[in-house]
């Protein structure tokens, strides 16, 4: 396909999704930015479902920047994710569609599949590492076909730490971690784990191996129903656990994968392979359901480790109805896209990070040496009238955090062998702890940063065989009264985060379960105003003239971004400099297209630049 060029199509820049409430302020940023344009001029257009509403946000960006001629210079364009020919007229007439439409787990597969399929560029503000390794392992090979570029995580992160706790090991309640493994759960945390601290939803499959004998105990029936043993041995499974079942007609290896000999008729209805009645599985047939699925079976009821990867061909639409969070939790999806779930059943937004990705090169780049690791630590300020978040953020991270599963999955599906490791290896700080550097108290920051630098440090080091820097994200909370806080929050987050009915609270009243921190309404003008953040950078290696090694670095670096309110200020800028970049230095971009994290897609390009003379302020403190 023939580079999509300005001179091809009406429109420079789409925001699709405008009159959302990040939409919004994409508008506004990018109204102040069209001299920025190639040949200093841009045209832009404004899409989403409604006119009327896109109407608003025209007049409103219009009044608010004593830009009148925003009403009749800016067009109007209807589309929706649900109408991919909607969808392909829009991507028609732009050469980059900025996306500001979420959830976009749910949302964002239908606007990168369209860009693609006719050439336009798509960049957005998502901040779940599902959505974007996703796009990343399904797409790229597309894109790069197509000759477009895909560039996710354009925004800056803002996913509070005090409303999803710490969710290290030492501070993750039993019930919260999921798998139950050894590995997950170590004995100095699961203490010893009576039933009274792991509850049966919990156990999940946690079998003899990833339950040690003296926590399973005897698996006696008020303790541990059939559903949750796993693999508990048979001597273990008294008679009446299982119904009419008797110990010898069901061996150890049958209660996982559920074989036909050994399932009596009256467990589980006729349960013969060819012989499911309907009301038992609902219309999964065979081919549908593996057989390891068949246990339990119903809706409601098919455990995580059961339906396994839960793809398209395991469980078609039609067999879970519209999938919808109540009755298939995110963390038993496994890896049902768009395609399996249609996108209009459930809803989660999120920001990204563009200031982490690209502060770690600016710091790489201001080094004298070889830079091998990087600790970054996050801070809020707020003023006195305080801060708050739009809601759509704690949807993102609710369902992003009940989906972890997936994500661990999707990894390997990657296949990549781990970077290397140059130079010591960095230790990880724990779950709480006091900084020095930011001088209160700090926890490992929870966000998409990780997932987004390991993405950029694997294609400088495959494609241009840069050293791996060594990453670590860290944000801090203030004082004690904030570490009281974030523990309460947490743990009432972790626990009701693992359950249909504790999702569909949360997200009904998240002003209630964040303390007020998150809001349908989202902050006010003055609160965004006294509100900004920092993001320091501490950097160690090893200087000109010296190899590195496994003893410690010897030279270390400090740098620092600043910038206004992260999630409605500096992410509408950060995404719109990363648009005009793309279009005015298409040349310095990795060659041939595909879908790119920004460190990747912006190395070498001067966006760094764009963001300083655009509130987000790079400095080196100390060097």
């Amino acid at each position: 396909m023939a580079p999509v060029t300005s001179t091809t199509r009406p429109y420079h820049v789409i925001i699709f999704g405008a009159s959302g409430f990040t939409g919004q302020f994409v508008v506004e940023e990018l109204a102040r930015c069209t001299a920025e344009g190639p040949s200093g001029h841009l045209t832009w257009a404004l899409a989403g479902r409604s006119r009327p509403r896109l109407e608003k946000v025209l007049n409103q960006a219009a009044e608010t920047l004593s830009q009148p001629d925003l009403r009749t210079e800016v067009e109007i364009i209807v589309a929706d994710v649900s109408e991919a020919e909607s969808l392909a007229i829009m991507c028609k007439q732009a050469v980059v569609v900025l996306n500001c439409v979420g959830p976009y787990r749910f949302y964002g597969e239908p606007v990168v599949k369209a860009c693609i399929e006719n050439g336009t560029h798509c960049i957005d503000i998502c901040g779940e590492p599902q959505f974007l390794e996703r796009m990343q392992l399904d797409y790229h090979s597309q894109a790069v076909d197509a000759g477009v570029y895909v560039v996710g995580s354009c925004g800056v992160d803002s996913i509070p730490v005090d409303v999803v706790g710490s969710c290290g090991v030492d501070s993750i309640p039993v019930d919260v971690v999921g798998s139950c493994g050894v590995d997950s759960i170590p004995v100095d945390v699961v203490g010893s784990c009576g039933v009274d601290s792991i509850p049966v939803d919990v156990v999940g499959s946690c079998g003899v191996d990833s339950i040690p004998v003296d926590v399973v105990g005897s698996c006696g029936v008020d303790s541990i129903p059939v559903d949750v043993v796993g693999s508990c041995g048979v001597d273990s499974i008294p008679v009446d656990v299982v119904g009419s079942c008797g110990v010898d007609s069901i061996p150890v290896d049958v209660v996982g994968s559920c074989g036909v000999d050994s399932i009596p008729v009256d467990v589980v209805g006729s349960c013969g392979v060819d012989s499911i009645p309907v009301d038992v599985v609902g219309s999964c047939g065979v081919d549908s359901i593996p057989e390891d699925v068949v246990g339990s079976c119903g809706v409601d009821s098919i455990p995580v480790d059961v339906v396994g990867s839960c793809g398209v061909d395991s469980i078609p639409v039609d067999v879970v109805g519209s999938c919808g969070v109540d009755s298939i939790p995110v963390d038993v999806v496994g890896s049902c896209g768009v395609d399996s779930i249609p996108v209009d059943v459930v809803g989660s937004c999120g920001v990204d990070s563009i200031p982490v990705d690209v502060g770690i090169l600016y710091t790489r780049d201001q080094f004298k040496g070889t830079l091998s690791a990087v600790e970054s630590f996050l801070t809020i300020h707020t003023g006195p009238e305080g801060g708050c978040i739009h809601d759509g953020t704690w949807q993102s991270a609710v369902y992003g955090f009940a989906d972890r599963a997936y994500l661990k999955m999707l990894r390997r599906r990657f296949g990549h062998q781990p970077l290397p490791v140059v130079g010591a290896r960095v230790k990880n700080r724990g779950s709480l702890f006091f900084s020095k550097e930011v001088e209160q108290y700090a926890v490992p920051f929870l966000g998409s940063d990780a997932s987004v630098v390991r993405r950029s440090q694997r294609f400088l080091y495959e494609e241009h065989q840069q050293s791996p820097v060594q990453y670590s994200a860290y944000v801090g909370i203030g004082g004690i009264g904030s570490v009281v806080k974030m523990f309460c929050g947490g743990m009432l987050f972790w626990f009701m985060v693992k359950f249909g009915l504790g999702r569909k609270l949360l997200i009904t009243f998240p002003g209630f379960f964040s303390f007020g921190l998150f809001t349908s309404a989202g902050p006010t003008k003055k609160q965004m105003e006294g509100t900004s953040f920092s993001l320091m950078f501490y950097g160690e290696g090893y200087g000109d003239g010296l190899e590195p090694f496994p003893g410690q670095p010897n030279a270390k670096i400090i740098t620092q971004i600043k910038g206004a309110e992260p999630g409605y200020v500096a992410t509408p800028a950060a995404m719109v400099q990363a648009a005009i970049t793309l279009l005015n230095e298409p040349h310095s971009l990795p060659m041939g297209g595909g879908v790119y994290s920004p460190g990747a897609a912006f190395a070498k390009t001067t966006l760094i630049d764009r963001l300083n003379r655009h509130g987000l302020k790079f400095s080196v403190k100390t060097s």
